[in-house]
């Protein structure tokens, strides 16, 4: 009986140690590598069917737990050593606690001094059942509650790890002080019982805060971004108004320079165009950024805009030194920018914006074109419609995502913006 409930008790903690691990990583890699799992299980199980140990503490069956564990993990993911180790260790830590207080509180409710205690099969049974059900609990409720958990850093779980240990140790030292009396007070089975509520207290506290933390972070950069997109929908009217205006007084330099050439004052007609055309050299056709991807896409895209009769405002505001995805970059904005080209040859307003700026660590991208009235389907488009195509937009939302960003398409009456965040640069690229 016991060795089947031993071996139960192995195939939850193996199990639940996989799952308390990936509740702290980013993506879960374990279902596509799920023989690992299993041949962990398999060799604890085996080792604990041949020699089940008779203390209730077993270093032996710990260090084989801590070995093939860690081994499983670390050919799991295959980066972030530290992280795993550091999970693995406050496991532990938690297993032991649930262990020790749950002996202590039966050899209290029992009244049966310890050495006679461990020695009872039946307690020992009851004991492996109440110890693993409760890890169960805990571990499910932090993975189903306790999401921030997720963004937790190394040097959170640090600290994490510290707490943890600093409250399994003084579990351990009032465990050996029952042993050692042969018999456990109330007071310090209450002791073990507000311990255990520490510990889960403390894994609430890192979640909530990193949470409170993010909220904050994220109404900051939705502050940051509603004054960026002020700011360039006043830009974009002031330089829309310089343009238009140009074009439209555009038909009587026509006029004027065809007089010229008529009554062939070729000089004076010469002169009038030198100074017509050097109005428009302050801003090159050439983009230069610092980037070469960058500078490579916008330019060629300015360049095929030209060619149908479309102006393109660009500005570009990149600090040098930052360790950008160039290859990502490209991606986005050249399907960005096909599209709005594309829009904007059926709009009939020929304009096209483009801002690129880095705030606070963040990258932002705001490219604006008109449209037709109406709205439009971004998630399918149709022959008849190609303003948007579905394989350019996937792409997009593909490398943002792979740049821990955001993408947002934003309709208006007679313009779309798409708006990128890409989200601490530095550090995204670092960790890669």
């Amino acid at each position: 009986m016991y060795r089947l409930l031993d071996a139960i008790a192995v195939v939850i903690e193996v199990v639940m140690c996989f799952v308390f691990v990936t509740t702290f990583m980013k993506e879960n890699k374990t279902r596509s590598h799920f023989i690992l799992p299993l041949v962990t299980v398999f060799l604890n199980v085996a080792v604990g069917y041949i020699k089940i140990p008779v203390q209730v503490y077993s270093a032996f069956r710990i260090i084989l737990f801590i070995s093939t564990g860690l081994l499983a993990q670390f050919l799991i993911y295959r980066n972030g050593y530290g992280r795993i180790l550091l999970l693995i260790v406050i496991y532990i830590f938690v297993l032991s606690l649930i262990d020790y207080s749950t002996v202590a509180v039966m050899a209290y409710l029992s009244g049966v001094e310890f050495i006679y205690f461990q020695k009872i099969e039946s307690f020992r049974v009851y004991g492996t059942i109440i110890s693993k059900g409760f890890l169960l609990a805990f571990v499910i409720f932090i993975k189903k509650k306790m999401q921030g958990l997720k963004m937790l850093e190394k040097i959170h779980l640090i600290f994490l790890s510290a707490i943890s240990g600093f409250i399994t140790f003084l579990a351990f030292c009032i465990f050996q002080n029952f042993m050692q009396r042969n018999q456990i007070p109330g007071s310090e089975t209450t002791m073990f019982l507000l311990l255990l509520l520490i510990e889960i207290l403390s894994f609430y506290s890192f979640s909530a805060m990193l949470e409170n933390k993010e909220k904050e972070k994220r109404l900051d950069l939705l502050s940051l971004y509603n004054n960026i997109l002020q700011k360039s929908l006043e830009e974009e009217k002031f330089s829309f108004g310089l343009w238009s205006g140009r074009v439209h007084d555009y038909k009587n330099h026509v006029v004027y320079m065809q007089e010229l050439l008529e009554t062939k004052e070729y000089e004076k007609l010469k002169k009038y165009m030198q100074e017509e055309t050097g109005s428009f050299k302050y801003q090159p056709d050439y983009i230069q950024s610092g980037y070469r991807g960058i500078d490579v896409i916008v330019s060629s895209k300015k360049t095929c805009a030209k060619s149908q009769g479309i102006h393109m405002y660009c500005n570009i505001r990149l600090p040098a030194g930052l360790p950008l995805d160039e290859v990502a970059m490209v991606t986005i904005l050249g399907n960005l920018l096909d599209n709005a080209i594309r829009a904007e040859m059926s709009s009939g307003r020929k304009f096209i914006e483009i801002d690129i700026n880095y705030m606070k660590e963040n990258i932002y991208i705001k490219i604006v074109n008109h449209k037709q009235p109406g709205e439009i389907n971004f998630e399918t488009s149709s022959k008849e419609n190609r303003t948007w195509h579905g394989i350019g937009l996937r792409s997009v939302k593909q490398q943002v995502k792979k740049l821990n960003g955001d993408f947002k398409l934003i309709q208006q009456p007679d313009k779309v913006i798409a708006m990128v965040v890409v989200y601490e640069v530095k550090n995204h690229m670092e960790n890669n």
